[in-house]
C-alpha cells in the first residue's frame, strides 16, 4: 500500500489541525529536501475524454428514464380517467 514512489492516505491516517499535532511534527523532525523534480502538468489530461463521454451517457440514461416514466404516467393517468367516466 505504501510505496516508495506514491503517497497514498487510507481511512484509518491520523488527521487533525496543525496546532494538535505538534508531538507528531517533533518525531517527524525538519524532514529532507526533494531528490529529484517531478512535473505533474499533463499527467491526467487523456482521462477528461472518458469523463466527458462518461457525462454524456449519465445524461442520457436520466433522460431516457424521465421520458420513460413520463409516459408510463400519462398512461396511467389517462386510465383512469377514461375508467372513471364510465
Amino acid at each position: 500500500m505504501y510505496g516508495a514512489k506514491s503517497l497514498v492516505t487510507i481511512i484509518c491516517d491520523r488527521t487533525n489541525e496543525l496546532s494538535a499535532l505538534q508531538g507528531d511534527l517533533e518525531i517527524l523532525g525538519e524532514g529532507q529536501p526533494p531528490i529529484e523534480e517531478v512535473n505533474l502538468s499533463g499527467k491526467h489530461d487523456g482521462n477528461q475524454f472518458y469523463i466527458w463521454v462518461a457525462l454524456a451517457l449519465a445524461i442520457g440514461v436520466v433522460l431516457i428514464f424521465h421520458k420513460r416514466c413520463y409516459f408510463t404516467v400519462n398512461v396511467y393517468i389517462r386510465w383512469n380517467v377514461i375508467m372513471s367516466l364510465y
